[in-house]
Formats: structure tokens, sequence, C-alpha cells
């Protein structure tokens, strides 16, 4: 299988932090990233596992269930099959670590943590930003590119396979789903992720999850995936 050589590694692998990956227990994922992505002040007993109707609508939080059902038709009408153009790095993740990603703009976009046989992405852009897949999903998204070991940081080159349906986000999209020129929601792995006009909402062919890709790291990774970009679900 493609990623059969990225697990063999797991065993031998030297951990390496990065300067912008948290290496201890992080706070509450609500009160850690809304300090970073709202001027206003947080609630003292903001918590992200449970987030409550007064943290919504302070800061229109929706949650992963609320954006599909909301957006999924807004994909299907508007959105565009898009394919990544740019390989990627990966490596395995060890049995826990935090992983905040930050974009381009120096803004974190989302945080998540890793388990055991999950896969750590490294993005080959700019800003080269880290997130976390599960194992099937990135054996579904990836193939590994060459036959080079892996480097220090554990990490192997991987070329992208599959689709993607997405739509940048005008500012009548934001104002559909009540935001302005920023909003946050609940990403599929049950943390915060920040949007802001301009972004990307980002959907598997599945339409089973909706995530963020951010305006610059959008144009670094991806293109339109037939003629028109015509999604096709």
């Amino acid at each position: 299988m493609c990623s059969d050589s990225l697990f063999s590694t797991m065993s031998v692998m030297r951990h390496h932090t990065l300067a912008r990956r948290e290496t201890k227990p992080a706070p509450s994922a609500t009160r850690y990233q809304l300090e970073k992505m709202s001027e206003a002040p947080k609630p003292k007993n903001a918590t992200l596992d449970d987030p409550n109707e007064e943290e919504k609508q302070d800061y229109g939080v929706l949650t992963q269930p609320e954006i599909v059902e909301r957006f999924i038709d807004v994909l299907k009408s508007k959105g565009k099959m898009y394919k990544k153009y740019n390989n990627t790095d990966a490596r395995p993740a060890p049995a826990v670590e935090n992983i905040v990603t930050v974009t381009a703009s120096g803004e974190v976009e989302t945080e998540n943590f890793a388990e055991l046989g999950d896969v750590v992405v490294r993005n080959q852009t700019g800003a080269q930003e880290e997130y976390i897949l599960t194992s099937a999903k990135f054996e579904a998204r990836y193939k590994l590119a060459n036959t080079k070991k892996a480097d220090d940081g554990g990490y192997r080159e991987y070329v992208p396979i599959g689709d993607a349906i997405g739509v940048e986000m005008t500012p009548d999209l934001m104002r559909y789903l009540g935001w302005g020129e920023k909003g946050t929601f609940i990403a599929a792995w049950g943390h915060l992720m920040l949007v802001r006009r301009g972004d990307y909402l980002v959907c598997p062919p599945e339409m089973n999850e909706i995530y963020r890709i951010a305006k610059v790291e959008f144009s670094e990774t991806y293109e339109l995936s037939n003629q028109h970009g015509i999604c096709l679900a």
C-alpha cells in the first residue's frame, strides 16, 4: 500500500520540534484560538468541547453539523472541482502530538491533537503549514512520490490524488453564514477553524465534512480539476 513505508518508519523516527508546534498540552482550544481570532473579550468559561449558546452568539461559531447542513447546498450549486497540484510532505505521528496550523498571514487557522496511527502533513507552501489526517484519509488522498528515505524530521514526499469541491467565500456568502469579515466554525476534528473573506470552504467528494483553506495557501496548492472546474456532485 502507498503508505506502508510511512508507517514502517514509526519505530525509528526521531521527533523534531518545529517552532510553531506546541509540545505541551495546550489550553482549551476555544480560549486558545479565540484570543488570536478576535479582539473581543473571550468568555471566562469558554470550552471547545461543549460550546454554549452564548459563545456561539458572541463569536458566530457554527458547529460542524450546522455548517454542513447550511453550506453543502451552496457547494453543490456554486462549488467547483479542484485538485491539489503541489506535492506534500508527511510523517507518522507519535502517540500524542499537538499540531497548530499557522498560515502565511501568521494567524492560527486551527489546531488538532494527533493519536498513534495518524499522519502529520506538511504542505509545500510558503508557510509550510501542518495539519493532521487519519491514516484512512491520508491513504485515500496521497501516494508515495519516490523511494527517498525520510529526512531528519521523519518526512517523506507524497503526491496528492483525488479531488475536492471548493467555493471562494465572497462577502455575500460570509453574510449568508452570519459572518462579517471573518468567522469561525468547529472543524470535523473538534477544534475551531478560522475563515476570512477570500478564503475557500472545501469538502471532499463525499460531502461529509467542511473545512477551510486560506486564500494564499489555496492558490499555492490547488487548481481546477477539469476544463471548466464544474462540480459534478
